[in-house]
C-alpha cells in the first residue's frame, strides 16, 4: 500500500505512473531473445515452418529489432533461375530460433496482420539458432512465370518481425524444369512427411519418370553430372502429363541429415532441383520402422532385412528383450497396433535383444511356394509392443 502523506509525495507518485511504462518499454528492448530448436539447412523451395512464439505481428522498431534485405533482388529474372537473397538482422545482441525469406505468388502488403502461414514457401539460411546482429543468405528457385513476392522475417522474443516486401518478375519463354514446392523445415525419425514438386515444360507433353531421390550423404555434383543411382533411395516413380504437380511421402530412418533432390525426365533429358538438406531429429514417441528391404525376393533364398528402433528425446537408453521382423502370406494392414500380436504373422526372423535406440539386422527367408509376403518390424519396450507399418514384398520375376 502507498500512503500519500503530502502533496509532494502525491506529485512524485503520479510521475512514477507516467514514467514506468516508458521505462518498461526500454527494458524490454534489452531482453535476450528466446533460444530455440535449430532449423534445417537451406531449403530451396520449402514449406512454411511450424509457427512458434506469438502470432501477433509486431513492428520491428517497437521491440528494438529489425530485419531488412541487404540489397534489392533483381527486378526481373528468367524462369527456374536460382536467385540468392541476402538479409540482415539488427538489434541488441542475442539470437533467434527462426529467420527466413517467405515467398508467394500473390502480395501480402499489410505486415501488421501477417503471419508466416500466409506464405506457401520458405527459404532458410542454414541451421540455427541465428545470431543478432547478423547477415544471412538463402537461395531460391523462381517459378515458371508471374511475380514472386517475398519478405525477410524473424521471430524474436516471441514476436513476429517483418521486413519490407520485395518482388521479382519472372519473364522470358517457358522452359523445362523441376522445382520443389513444399516440404517440412525438419523431420523426425520414423515419422513420414510429404514432399510436393512441380515439373514444367516448354515442349514435351508428358514425363515417363519423376521422383524424389534421397539418402544420408550429400551428392556434391552439378545437375549435369547427376545420375539417379547417386542417391541410394527414391520415392515411387511417377509419370504423367505436363505441366503437373506431384506428391510423395518419405520415412526418415536415421537421425542426422537427409539429402534429397527432385528429378524428372522430359524429352529424354534429365532435370534436377538443387539438393536440399533436411535435419532429422528424435521422434515424440518410441517407434520402430523397416529401414532396409530388397526390391523382391526368391522363395527359399535368404536375404537381409534391417529395422530401426527410435526413442523420444526425453527417454534414456532402454533394453528390449525382443525385437524381430514378423511376416507371412496374408496382409494384416487393417489391424491396429493394439490388435497385432507376434502370432498375427506365421513366421519371424530370429528374436534379438539389446539396447535401443539401435538398428537391427537379421536374415529372412520366405518359404517355397509363396509369391508375396507381408511384413512388419516389432519391438517390446517396457512391456509395450511397438509395430512398424506393414510392407509388401513380391517374388522376383526373371
Amino acid at each position: 500500500m502507498i500512503c500519500l502523506a503530502s502533496p509532494r509525495v502525491a506529485i512524485l507518485t503520479a510521475l512514477a505512473f507516467v514514467i514506468a511504462p516508458a521505462l518498461s518499454g526500454c527494458l524490454s528492448d534489452d531482453a535476450a531473445p528466446e533460444a530455440g530448436t535449430p532449423v534445417p539447412t537451406t531449403p530451396m523451395n520449402g514449406a512454411t515452418p511450424t509457427r512458434s512464439g506469438s502470432d501477433a505481428p509486431t513492428d520491428a522498431g517497437s521491440i528494438g529489432y529489425g530485419v531488412t534485405l541487404t540489397s534489392s533482388p533483381p527486378a526481373t529474372a528468367s524462369p527456374f533461375s536460382p536467385i540468392e537473397i541476402r538479409w540482415t538482422l539488427s538489434g541488441p545482441p542475442g539470437s533467434t530460433p527462426h529467420t527466413a525469406i517467405h515467398a508467394d505468388t500473390m502480395p501480402h502488403p499489410d505486415a501488421a496482420t501477417l503471419s508466416p502461414a500466409a506464405y506457401p514457401q520458405s527459404y532458410y539460411p542454414g541451421p540455427g539458432p541465428y545470431a543478432i546482429p547478423g547477415d544471412y543468405a538463402a537461395k531460391l528457385t523462381l517459378p515458371a512465370a508471374g511475380v514472386l513476392y517475398l519478405r525477410p522475417h524473424a521471430i524474436i522474443s516471441g514476436q513476429q518481425v517483418w521486413g519490407e516486401e520485395a518482388t521479382i518478375r519472372v519473364v522470358g519463354p517457358a522452359s523445362t524444369g523441376v522445382s520443389l514446392l513444399k516440404y517440412p523445415p525438419s523431420a523426425k525419425a520414423g515419422v513420414p512427411f510429404e514432399i510436393e514438386w512441380r515439373v514444367d515444360t516448354a515442349g514435351a507433353a508428358s514425363t515417363p519418370h519423376t521422383a524424389i531421390h534421397y539418402g544420408a550423404t550429400a551428392v556434391q555434383k552439378s545437375t549435369a553430372e547427376l545420375k539417379p543411382t547417386d542417391y541410394p533411395r527414391a520415392t515411387t516413380f511417377q509419370n504423367g502429363s505436363l505441366p503437373a504437380t506431384f506428391r510423395a511421402t518419405i520415412m526418415p530412418t536415421e537421425l542426422g541429415i537427409l539429402y534429397f533432390r527432385g528429378h524428372a525426365i522430359v524429352d529424354g533429358k534429365a532435370s534436377w532441383t538443387e539438393e536440399v538438406a533436411l535435419a532429422v531429429g528424435l521422434p515424440d514417441a518410441a517407434n520402430v520402422i523397416l529401414a532396409s528391404l530388397p526390391a523382391s525376393f526368391a522363395p527359399g533364398t535368404p536375404f537381409e532385412v534391417k529395422w530401426r528402433v527410435n526413442l523420444p528425446a526425453n527417454a534414456t537408453g532402454k533394453t528390449t528383450p525382443h525385437s524381430a521382423v514378423h511376416f507371412g502370406p496374408g496382409s494384416a494392414a487393417t489391424k491396429t497396433p493394439n490388435e497385432l500380436t507376434p502370432k498375427t504373422y506365421p513366421y519371424a526372423t530370429p528374436f534379438l535383444n539389446g539396447t535401443v535406440p539401435a538398428t537391427f539386422a537379421s536374415i529372412m527367408t520366405v518359404p517355397e511356394g509363396e509369391e508375396t509376403t507381408f511384413l512388419r518390424a516389432h519391438v517390446i519396450l517396457d512391456g509395450v509392443h511397438f509395430w512398424s507399418d506393414e510392407s509388401r514384398l513380391t517374388i522376383a520375376r526373371s
